[in-house]
This record gives structure tokens, C-alpha cells and sequence, in this order.
């Protein structure tokens, strides 16, 4: 088989470096590439175009067997010609996990993969012929990490901005939680002052990754699509505890008591006192969680876990 990926995410090179170890011949191209490549091409109305019609020559130079397309790279659907043998998937590990501008790709494409089994389930209904959930492997950097004796920040707040969010983020607050941010839009909490905000945003420029291995604990809350996003597999590589919301995909990843569930906000600040005030229960968490990244959610076993969806599309 002959495997190509389209995608700028380090995950998915990750993802496509493991693949090479089995013997899969797994081509890896960045958006940068295609921009790069495009000189030769006519001229173009659109970014979105150029990279449609790059797309084209490289599936007709390579003809791979199957072509992963990384759907926070801007293709037009209406464009992209690919060989008959060619089966294209279209794939998304970010939020929101499904988009309505996805639907043009179900007449093009044979799947559609995600990290949110309710954004699969859309995409059937959207049209796509298949969908299956795969998850983003943990970062080579999370593994490698020291539990430092004081935590700052104490809690990581995985995603980017959301109302329900900002709720979480507020109760922390009464209850003198110290919290870092690192996804996108949280200009938009208007429950926090000028200078808060001022102050996050410049937090925000911090690596997120330095920022969760010297926390304390790791709190993810869904969207209404669900979901994990790669910073909670993160999380259990770096043995952070992990306090989440019920979710079937938290079910399918993770074994049962191996991260704290909760229902509200409420519960949420109580259960990260608890953790960040017991050492010896935050230890038994972070074994396990250490140990669960290595077996499921290291690049190779995505890999594994890859293979085995191509094999059953």
C-alpha cells in the first residue's frame, strides 16, 4: 500500500513516521510544499484552487493508493480529480470536528475520519460513504517529562474559547485556582477584566506544552460535537491527571477511573482541590495514565490503529 498525508499538524507526521516503521510506503506532504510546487501551475483565483490543483498533480505524479487530506488545509472539493484507483479520506483532529463545509468532500471522498464520534456520525449524514473515529497521537515531547515539586499553573484548561468554557474557567477563579490557557478565542470571555485578558493573552504565546507538563491537573470540556483533542493525550503522556466531562469517546479511550468524570462546574473545581491537595491519589493517576499513553496513544500504536481502519474500509 502506498499511503499519502496532506497535513501541517506534528501529529500527523508523527503519525506518518510510524507508519514507514511498518513497512507502509507513506508519502508526507505540507501545505507549504504544495504552495511551493504551484509556480508551474496556471494562475488561480484562490489559495483553496491552488492547492486543489497541486493536489491534482501530485496524486497523478504518485497515483498512491490511498490520500489522507488533512481538512484544516483549504481544499475545494469541486476541484480535486483523483486518479480512479486513488481513494481519498478526508480527516480532522481540531475543533470544531465537523464543519458544514466539509459535506462538498462526501461526493469525492470514500471516508471521513475524526477524534469525535458525533462528528462521524454527521458525516454519514452529510453523505460520507463511511466514517470512522481515530484519535491524534500524543507529542514525542509529552512522554518526557519531570512532575515538579509545585505546580504553576495548577490546572491547564485544554481548547479554545467556548461559553460553557468561560463558566469552568469562573469557578476555578472563586476558588483561587491558578489557570494557564492555550487554545484560541478567549478575547470573547467578557466575564473577565480588560487587564485578565491582556494578561492571558500574553500567556497564550507561551508553548502549551511547557505550560501542561508543569501543571498540576489537566481539565477538558467538551463542545456539543464532542471529542478529544490531542492536548488531552497529551495530558495522560505527561501523567497529568485528566478532568473531563461524560463522553462515549472519553469511554472509548480511556479505561474506567483512569480520569476524574464530572457534570458541572461545581464538581469540577471540587474534584481539582482534591487532586491538587493529595499527592498520593495524583501519583496512582498519573502511573496509569503514563502507562495507558504508552500502550494506546504513542504514534505507533496510532499507526496500528490506522492500518487497521484502512483495512476495513
Amino acid at each position: 500500500m502506498h499511503l499519502l498525508i496532506i497535513s501541517d499538524s506534528p501529529r500527523t507526521k508523527l503519525l506518518s513516521n510510524a507508519l514507514n516503521t511498518f513497512q507502509i510506503k507513506t508519502s508526507f506532504l505540507s501545505s507549504q510544499s504544495l504552495l511551493k510546487q504551484s509556480e508551474n501551475l496556471p494562475p488561480a483565483k484562490s489559495k483553496r484552487e491552488v492547492f486543489s490543483l497541486f493536489l491534482n498533480e501530485v496524486l497523478l505524479s504518485l497515483r498512491p493508493d490511498v490520500a489522507l487530506l488533512d481538512a484544516q488545509i483549504p481544499f475545494s472539493a469541486d476541484k480535486i480529480r483523483p486518479p480512479s484507483a486513488t481513494q481519498l479520506i478526508l480527516f480532522n483532529f481540531e475543533e470544531p470536528f465537523y464543519r458544514q463545509n466539509f459535506s462538498p468532500f462526501a461526493s469525492i471522498c470514500t471516508s471521513f475520519f475524526s477524534s469525535s464520534l458525533i462528528a462521524c456520525k454527521t458525516a454519514k449524514q452529510d453523505g460520507f460513504p463511511s466514517s470512522v473515529a481515530l484519535y491524534p497521537p500524543s507529542l514525542e515531547e509529552a512522554f518526557t517529562v519531570e512532575t515538579p515539586h509545585t505546580f504553576s499553573p495548577q490546572l491547564f484548561l485544554i481548547g479554545n474559547y467556548s461559553f460553557q468554557r468561560e463558566k469552568y474557567l469562573n469557578e476555578l477563579r472563586k476558588r483561587r485556582i491558578e489557570c494557564a490557557l492555550a487554545g484560541g478565542g478567549w478575547h470573547k470571555a467578557t466575564s473577565l477584566s480588560p487587564f485578565l485578558r491582556r494578561k492571558l493573552k500574553k500567556e497564550l504565546t507561551k508553548e502549551p506544552l511547557s505550560l501542561l507538563k508543569s501543571s498540576g491537573v489537566a481539565l477538558y470540556v467538551p463542545n456539543s460535537q464532542g471529542g478529544l483533542t490531542g492536548e488531552v493525550f497529551d495530558s495522560a503522556a505527561a501523567g497529568i491527571p485528566i478532568v473531563t466531562l461524560p463522553s462515549a469517546d472519553t469511554e472509548s479511550q480511556f479505561d474506567e477511573g483512569s480520569v476524574l468524570i464530572v457534570n458541572n462546574e461545581k464538581e469540577a473545581s471540587g474534584k481539582i482541590e482534591s487532586l491538587l491537595a493529595f499527592d498520593l491519589g495524583r501519583a496512582e493517576l498519573s502511573n496509569w495514565l503514563r502507562k495507558t499513553a504508552r500502550d494506546r496513544f504513542c504514534a505507533e500504536a496510532r499507526a496500528k490503529q490506522l492500518i487497521e481502519a484502512l483495512e476495513n474500509l
